[in-house]
């Protein structure tokens, strides 16, 4: 499996015109053919055929001959071209006998005057490619031909969204260029005939819509915690992200961008702007209701409030309600948050159609616990008829914990990720937050799913230790600083095992070690940080350890610094499937990291390393994070990867295969080929797969130079590492 785009391999290409070697997979595999010559008759003029326009002085100077392809028999100029509807589109086709002059393969083509096209030379025995504008001929690159003349070899000529030109041979990509900006907005495809030869094409296939459309959308977004912060329903796509807006990385914009597939247009719409929110951790999460009204939530890094909007039409993000605040975050005995500390950071949302549409909002509280709130009427809460209209506020329990973290210091918290079926069972994947774990800390990775008020493991057995979901509160406890011993009220059942969470005034991973009375001493690494009375504490009757393990950072699997991405069920076959990153060292996101694939069979967590994924750091500010990698929900197996290390070399997108349980893997290359002079080639990361995708927009990435910003850091960088170019791309499935 190739870690870059390969080079053009002689050696392997003899071999494959041998018969020796097997052809490697074509790249754009998932465009649609539009048009071959098989069911036409020998001998009829091309422009005889419905589709076909010829533009030149030779009427029947391309004729269908019996190899599937087209013989050349003019001495004037004609082109031949295709309208295929489409900017991306390629041709492909044998090469049969030599030409000086004539083009067999052209895209982008205006007439006999303005296209690309690819030629064989056989005077300089060179496969050529070449733009020609207003009827001057530029040559882009050429590779010598490797099996001889005449080269029966299959040559594919593609043009992408993104305005590169680039060739391939049996499967090997020969060479890529920029495309001509007097070309840039053809859609035609065909050949251009420029002199009398014959038998000049066999095989011709006409194609669509190579899968790499840009979207036109600057901005970047996280791969952080949480749920999906893309969804398709109705026809369209929605995508949301983080732009800056001035040199100064602290200033930036949230926003929502929506892909409307029929139509073929892509709008984006700001939902806050302004200091503070050009951190791309800081990207919404999209939650539609049952109405098909958009629900955008989202928060500063460490904020004591989420905000969310409501769009003002179903399934359009054109019109929003204005802003209503999740009013401060508190406990569940009404008392407010107000530490920093113990703020809120990544919301992530969902809604169980069973529990009467109840929307949980998830998020890292209370020094960095995984906690949630409930809302059993902002799914149906009237919204205003107008952008920016008064928005209802909806209800919202207080916050709760969900997972106490294992965490034995301040801000050493959870990171997780969400998978809902949206009826009654949400699946989360945990770890710590790879970014502040100590250094010499290696992780477990966990799962848990909640249903019906209760936590299971994977298996299904309840890990509660008694009913409720950390519901044993007090606010009249006293402690004093510096010490591991609580005075609690009585009455209270609290058990050794339960874990203890109160924000800033206990370290965090607090578990009751014993019980006497209404003394309660925890474990000796966990002490008193703040002298406090009657401050709220949860007694949480089960810890992070009794959830199911998916890999272990001691025995049996020795796997330790991990990076989460992404957890969901596959469609076809039902399984839970998980996708993290594995760092080698004790600093995570830093050379080496390799990319795993999990997913549990009915009996067991079945473990695979996928290989040749050796990645590097997404930035040299974030070392706990790489490039990224995507599940794909409907085709088990199947993962999209960014594969390199975008701060040295290239980061390179790829779509992997297994169909054997992991024992091997196929590649298919999904981001565009590099371009010399191009400042993001080699750039593509966070690959994300739409909840509920469209087929029209089967994953989207970020192509260009990654832009973070820590939520203290207020000072301008200079480039390559701030205010700099992300574009969304897509692709369908």
């Amino acid at each position: 499996m190739p870690v870059t785009v390969p080079p053009f391999d002689q050696s392997l290409l003899k071999q494959v015109a041998a018969g020796i070697a097997a052809p490697p997979v074509w790249p754009n595999q998932n465009a649609t053919i539009i048009f071959n010559w098989s069911q036409y008759m020998v001998g009829a003029a091309v422009e005889s055929i419905a589709g076909w326009t010829h533009i030149g002085a030779t009427p029947g100077a391309a004729k269908i001959n019996n190899l599937g392809g087209v013989d050349f028999t003019t001495s004037t100029a004609d082109a031949y071209l295709y309208n295929t509807g489409h900017r991306a589109h390629y041709v492909e086709a044998n090469l049969l006998v030599a030409s000086n002059i004539s083009f067999p393969l052209a895209v982008r083509i205006v007439d006999q005057n303005n296209f690309i096209g690819v030629r064989v030379n056989s005077s300089t025995v060179q496969v050529e490619v070449y733009a020609c504008v207003a009827g001057v001929f530029t040559e882009l690159f050429s590779i010598a031909s490797q099996t001889g003349l005449p080269p029966y070899d299959t040559y594919r000529l593609e043009a992408y969204d993104n305005d590169t030109v680039a060739l391939y041979c049996e499967g090997l990509i020969v060479g890529t260029s920029q495309i001509p900006t007097a070309l840039s907005n053809s859609t035609n495809i065909g050949f251009i005939a420029l002199s009398t030869t014959a038998n000049i094409l066999g095989n011709l296939s006409l194609y669509e819509g190579p899968p790499l459309h840009g979207t036109g959308v600057t901005g970047s977004w996280w791969n952080g915690d949480g749920t999906t912060n893309a969804v398709s329903a109705e026809g369209k796509t929605w995508f949301t992200s983080v732009t800056q807006t001035a040199s100064n990385r602290i200033y930036g914009a949230l926003q929502i961008s929506q892909i409307d597939h029929v139509a073929g247009t892509v709008s984006t719409y700001t939902l806050i702007s302004g200091a503070g929110w050009g951190n791309n951790q800081q990207t919404p999460v999209i939650l539609i209701r049952p109405d098909g009204r958009l629900i955008a939530f989202y928060c500063q890094v460490l904020s004591t409030i989420i905000r969310y909007r409501i769009s003002v039409n179903p399934y359009d993000s054109t019109a929003w309600g204005s802003e209503n605040i999740y009013t401060g975050v508190t406990y569940s005995a009404g008392v407010q948050v107000t530490s920093t500390l113990e703020g809120v950071v990544f919301p992530a949302a969902t809604i169980l159609s069973a529990e009467v549409n109840t929307i949980y909002l998830m998020f890292l509280c209370f020094n960095c616990n995984l906690c949630y709130a409930t809302s059993v009427d902002l799914a149906t809460v009237e919204v205003p008829t107008v952008d920016g209209g008064t928005q209802i506020p909806a209800t919202w329990s207080a916050a709760n914990v969900f997972v106490p973290t294992p965490g034995t210091a301040l801000i050493k918290g959870l990171t997780f990720r969400i998978h809902s079926n949206e009826i009654d069972r949400i699946d989360l994947m945990l770890t710590y937050d790879p970014n502040t774990r100590p250094s010499t800390t290696q992780t477990d990775v966990r799962h848990v799913y909640y249903k019906a008020g209760n936590l299971y493991t994977t298996s299904g057995q309840l890990i509660q230790l008694s009913t409720g979901l950390g519901n044993f509160i007090t606010t009249n406890f006293t402690a004093v600083i510096g010490t591991n011993v609580l005075t609690v009220p009585a009455g209270l059942s609290i058990v050794p095992g339960m874990s203890v969470v109160s924000g800033g005034y206990i370290s965090s991973g607090a578990v009751v070690q014993s019980v006497s009375g209404t003394t309660v001493t925890l474990n000796n690494s966990s002490t008193v940080t703040t002298a406090a009375t009657n401050i709220v504490v949860y007694f949480i009757p089960y810890n992070y350890f009794n959830l199911t393990a998916i890999a272990t950072s001691g025995l049996p699997d020795n796997i330790g610094y991990v990076t989460l991405f992404e957890i969901t069920r596959n469609t076809v076959n039902g399984y839970i499937q998980v996708v993290f990153s594995q760092s080698f060292t004790s600093n995570p996101g830093n050379y080496p990291n390799t990319y795993w694939y999990a997913f549990w069979n009915g009996i067991k967590w079945n473990k695979l390393q996928i290989p040749n994924t050796i990645t590097g750091t997404l930035s040299p500010l974030i070392t706990a994070m790489c490039p990224g990698i995507a599940l794909d929900p409907e085709i088990p197996g199947l993962v999209y990867a960014a594969i390199g290390d975008i701060t040295s070399t290239k980061s390179v997108l790829y779509r992997l295969l297994t169909q054997d349980g992991g024992q091997s893997w196929s590649s298919v290359l999904l981001s565009p080929p590099d371009v010399v002079g191009d400042q993001y080639a080699g750039q593509n990361f966070s690959p994300c797969v739409p909840l509920n995708r469209d087929n029209r927009c089967g994953v989207l990435w970020l192509r260009g130079r990654y832009v973070f910003s820590m939520f203290n850091n207020i000072t301008a960088v200079t480039p390559p590492y701030g205010s700099v170019h992300c574009e969304a791309m897509s692709a369908p499935v």
